[in-house]
């Protein structure tokens, strides 16, 4: 009769183990949470934004305009550090670094670079101008889409291979 009761007992243990666990999938609320890469930013709306006035939000962000001359411009955010890559097809990437307090700007895979004082707009509008952004100016309005973006130091960091020499007014 032990033995009997022994078994009946573990059958009862298994079963009620068993409802337990599908009792729990089944009423287990589903996962969704939004990572921080795809969430939307409430921003006013973007045509009245030029990049002076996002770039230093404190927020890590990216942010794409598209312009009416064919390039594509990406903004990566975060702190008081702004890389911006400016592309159009048939043509190489040019980057600009901004660290709060110099700016840095290189074209692809080239091995040199400019810097210049960040306060020098003029010197920055110009350089792009000359690498080949012709109606680059950092004041403009743009029309951007922004989102949330996880900062990636090595985004938001000068190359190692480039050699950035600084340009006189």
């Amino acid at each position: 009769m032990t033995k009997q009761r022994t078994l009946l007992f573990i059958f009862i243990l298994l079963i009620l183990i068993i409802v337990g666990i599908s009792s729990y999938l089944f009423y287990k609320k589903p996962n969704t949470t939004t990572t921080p890469s795809t969430r939307s930013l409430p921003t006013a709306p973007s045509s009245s934004k030029n990049l002076k006035s996002i770039f230093y939000t404190g927020r890590a962000q990216k942010c794409i305009a598209q312009e009416a001359n064919g390039i594509t411009e990406t903004y990566y955010m975060s702190g008081n550090t702004v890389h911006g890559e400016f592309s159009s097809s048939g043509t190489q990437t040019i980057n600009l670094l901004a660290d709060g307090s110099l700016v840095y700007i290189w074209v692809g895979s080239q091995t040199k670079g400019s810097s210049m004082p960040e306060s020098d707009t003029n010197t920055i509008n110009s350089v792009m101008q000359a690498d080949g952004i012709s109606e680059f100016n950092s004041n403009a309005k743009r029309n951007l889409q922004c989102i949330s973006w996880t900062a990636n130091p090595s985004v938001l960091g000068a190359p190692y291979a480039v050699v950035f020499t600084p340009v006189n007014k």
